[in-house]
């Protein structure tokens, strides 16, 4: 049975969506790529799933931690959070090294985690490679804060 917690904290972290249209950095037209679109609904699916998997660890030994993919998730940041019981660069850090591990098509991660109109608020930035010489940056963001 799920409680109210675990809906609450699966409606907040279930849906990401691209918050700006994406920097480019050389020479490459994202809208005549039809791959594009493809890839990066699958980038924001997959953070979603990283974000609402509580792995049961706890926040300090998941950062001390060099993950493997049983430990797919993070620790539960955001009941942490509503209690006051965890700082906001300690989620960021989490959020981060998740992305890093469980996300390698990102690089480069930058996540800020605040309080917007009384709601948790994610913006998650990094680079996308689309070759060795080719990148833009693109960004996340939760959808129940905007």
């Amino acid at each position: 049975m799920i409680s109210i917690n675990d809906a609450k904290e699966k409606l907040f972290f279930e849906n990401f969506f691209e918050s700006e249209t994406p920097r480019i950095e050389k020479k490459w037209n994202y809208k005549e790529n039809d791959g594009y679109e493809k890839l990066h609904h699958s980038i924001a699916q997959n953070i979603s799933c990283i974000l609402s998997t509580n792995n049961g660890l706890k926040v300090q030994d998941y950062l001390n931690k060099k993950l493997i993919f049983l430990d797919f998730g993070i620790p539960d940041i955001l009941s942490l959070y509503q209690e006051n019981n965890i700082e906001i660069s300690q989620i960021e850090k989490c959020i981060i090294h998740a992305i890093g591990f469980f996300e390698p098509r990102i690089s480069d991660v930058n996540v800020k985690f605040q309080k917007l109109n009384n709601k948790p608020y994610i913006q998650i930035n990094g680079k996308l490679s689309l070759d060795k010489q080719t990148y833009i940056e693109i960004a996340f963001q939760n959808i129940d804060s905007v």
